[in-house]
């Protein structure tokens, strides 16, 4: 602590901390208790009830129901949302940019750029996601510096959470997976087992890990089955018909005496979200959820023959989805700062009456176009393999698989969706600025 607080030190010492607690300072200011959505709401419900569905991954809403207990409200979770973010942007900058006050305003630029500031503000899995990665990755870049495997310990429970909080969030946990193995490894090799044997069979332990701990939440949590993605097979499908013109509903879905014709299809579906084929303020005829297992599986199996037999049809709907969560074709970004309607603070300040209609002012920007940040993602990935700069490319990677996964599974063009894609682009390219052999020669460091 004495030598913490040393009279020698300098203010540029104290800087990178500075600059996360003002960073945690200004968003409680301006965004607390958090700005919380009708999803966010049902999800406290179900923390406060204990009664979950398998519509939502049920970690968020157990961790909520003991935030809930010491904090009422949205407010536990946002804090903890907050702390995890700005604490583990901290820490990781502060390992990654060795000039002190550089790394300080590299601190505050990362965490108040719009698109990431934005949505920091809001309650959502997506936010839990980026968050908790954030913080991960700061765990496993102190455990590298620092040489030491019990460190990598602090990580796992924010690992794990970021697995479990979307339930398609596989794809953006693989790559910091690999990495933890690699820093495992190289803090003590072992002499039986070379680095890439056991990088694999690390990864696919801790994969099976994390999809035992995922059903053994759902099996003890999960009061009801909803079958949520039975609505993405209904989407694709009915997308499919409205493409092709012609009805491939199956029977179960399309009874003779009261068939669905393509005026009605066309009436309901919009390829920017699935929701307009279940819910609307106009009468047009809609579907039902079913909550029969069987008649699930054997939507799922009419999906899986349709998409085969009309493979361009399928991929052209998926595209005019995905085409619009990138902002490519679209004048607005649908959504870009999340699902909270109309997206206000509960309590108003000077600071929030500034910040809060400037984000409105530019969420339409290239802030929020998500075919900006995959691009660049795509080049960090090119670039981290020519330089081979291992942790640049498992991070970017890890945010443009999750974000091109999505091609294949997302439900609307929400651009929430890609918030880690834009913070772990972020985040690469400060390590490739700072840490890569270029930027290392340019500054007169030696290092491989």
């Amino acid at each position: 602590m004495t030598l913490l607080f040393s009279k020698n030190r300098s203010f540029a010492f104290y800087a990178p901390p500075l600059a996360t607690l003002l960073g945690i300072l200004i968003t409680l200011v301006i965004f607390y208790p958090g700005i919380i959505s009708i999803d966010a709401s049902l999800q406290l419900q179900q923390a406060r009830t204990g009664i979950y569905t398998d519509w939502y991954p049920p970690v968020m809403g157990w961790l909520w129901s003991f935030l809930d207990f010491v904090i009422p409200g949205p407010g536990g979770l946002f804090l903890f949302h907050v702390l995890s973010f700005w604490v583990g942007l901290g820490i990781f900058t502060s390992l990654s940019v060795s000039n002190r006050l550089t790394a300080a305003l590299t601190i505050l630029f990362i965490g108040f750029f719009p698109t990431v500031f934005a949505l920091l503000g809001t309650i959502s899995k997506d936010v839990g996601l980026g968050t908790t990665l954030v913080f991960s990755c700061s765990m496993l870049k102190l455990a590298e510096t620092l040489k030491k495997r019990v460190v990598l310990i602090l990580a796992l429970p924010f690992l794990i959470y970021a697995g479990l909080v979307r339930h398609n969030s596989l794809f953006a946990i693989i790559p910091i997976l690999i990495w933890s193995a690699i820093i495992f490894y190289k803090i003590k090799p072992l002499k039986r087992l070379s680095l890439s044997p056991f990088v694999l069979a690390s990864t696919i332990l801790s994969l099976l890990a994390l999809q035992g701990a995922d059903k053994l939440l759902n099996t003890v949590l999960v009061k009801e089955k909803t079958y949520m993605y039975q609505n993405l097979f209904l989407f694709d499908l009915v997308g499919i018909s409205v493409l092709k013109k012609e009805i491939i509903l199956p029977s179960s879905l399309n009874p003779p005496e009261n068939p669905w014709t393509l005026e009605d299809l066309n009436k309901i579906y919009d390829p920017v979200i699935v929701d307009s084929l279940f819910e609307g303020k106009s009468p047009p005829r809609r579907f039902l959820l079913s909550k029969d297992p069987s008649e699930v599986k054997n939507l799922m199996q009419d999906w899986k023959i349709a998409v085969k037999d009309n493979l361009s049809f399928y991929l052209t709907h998926r595209w005019n989805n995905y085409k619009n969560l990138l902002g490519i074709s679209r004048v607005q970004v649908f959504r870009p700062l999340g699902l909270a309607l109309p997206y206000e603070t509960i309590e108003k300040n000077w600071l929030n009456l500034k910040v809060i209609p400037f984000l409105k002012s530019i969420q339409h920007s290239i802030f929020f176009r998500g075919w900006a940040y995959l691009w660049i993602g795509s080049f960090l990935i090119v670039y981290s393999l020519i330089f081979r700069v291992s942790e640049a490319l498992l991070i970017s990677l890890s945010g443009f698989l999750y974000a091109c996964f999505y091609f294949f599974v997302s439900p609307s063009s929400d651009f929430r969706y890609l918030w880690w894609t834009v913070l772990s682009t972020l985040l690469s390219t400060m390590v490739l600025v700072f840490e890569s052999p270029i930027s290392r020669r340019a500054s007169g460091v030696s290092g491989t």
